[in-house]
C-alpha cells in the first residue's frame, strides 16, 4: 500500500477534475448567457457578438415583462399551487399510509397490488384529459392540485419511515420500561 500525501495529484486526478470544470460549464454558461441577454438591449442583442457581459446594458425588458399584469397573475398561480398542493399531498399521503402502515387493515395487501400496479400503467393522456374535463377541473385552478392529492410512491415512503418510526418508538418505550 503506497502512502500517498494530499498535495499530490496523478494525471488521472487532473483529468477528473479539468472533465468536472468543462461539465460545469457547459451547464452553467447557457444560463449565464440568458441572463445577459436579458441585461442587454434588445436590438442590440439581435446583431449578436454576445457572450460574457452585457453590451448595452439596460433593464427595458424587465420593466415591459413587469407591466403586464398577467406576469404577477402567473406568480400568484404558481406560489399557490406549490403552497397549497404541497400540504394538501402531504396531509393525504400521510394519511393513507398511516392507515397502510398497519398490518390487520383488510384487504392491505389487494390495495398495495393495485396501487403498484397502477404507479406503472397510467390510462393515457387522453382518458386522463376527458376525466379532467368531466369532473369540471379543466380551466380552473384546482387541476393543479386535485390530481396530486395523492400519490402511491409517496405512499410506499412514508409506511417505510412508519414502520421504522414505530419501531423506535417501541424500543424506546422498552428501554423507558427497563430505567423504571
Amino acid at each position: 500500500m503506497t502512502n500517498r500525501s494530499l498535495k499530490t495529484y496523478t494525471i488521472g486526478d487532473k483529468f477528473l477534475v479539468g472533465l468536472m470544470v468543462l461539465l460545469c460549464f457547459i451547464t452553467l454558461y447557457p444560463v449565464w448567457y440568458t441572463v445577459v441577454i436579458s441585461f442587454n438591449d434588445s436590438t442590440d442583442s439581435l446583431r449578436g457578438g454576445i457572450y460574457w457581459f452585457p453590451r448595452k446594458f439596460t433593464l427595458q425588458s424587465y420593466i415591459t415583462v413587469f407591466q403586464d399584469k398577467t406576469i404577477i397573475k402567473a406568480f400568484r398561480v404558481t406560489i399557490l399551487r406549490t403552497l397549497i398542493g404541497t400540504v394538501t399531498n402531504v396531509l393525504f399521503t400521510s394519511m393513507v399510509a398511516f392507515a397502510l402502515s398497519k398490518n390487520h387493515i383488510m384487504g392491505r395487501k389487494l390495495y398495495m397490488i393495485i396501487g403498484t400496479i397502477t404507479m406503472f400503467f397510467g390510462g393515457g393522456l387522453i382518458p386522463y384529459f376527458i376525466l379532467i374535463k368531466n369532473i369540471g377541473l379543466y380551466d380552473s385552478f384546482w387541476v393543479y392540485v386535485i390530481p396530486s392529492l395523492f400519490n402511491f410512491y409517496n405512499m410506499i415512503i412514508f409506511i417505510a419511515f412508519l414502520e421504522s418510526f414505530l419501531q423506535v418508538l417501541k424500543n424506546l418505550q422498552s428501554l423507558t420500561a427497563l430505567m423504571r
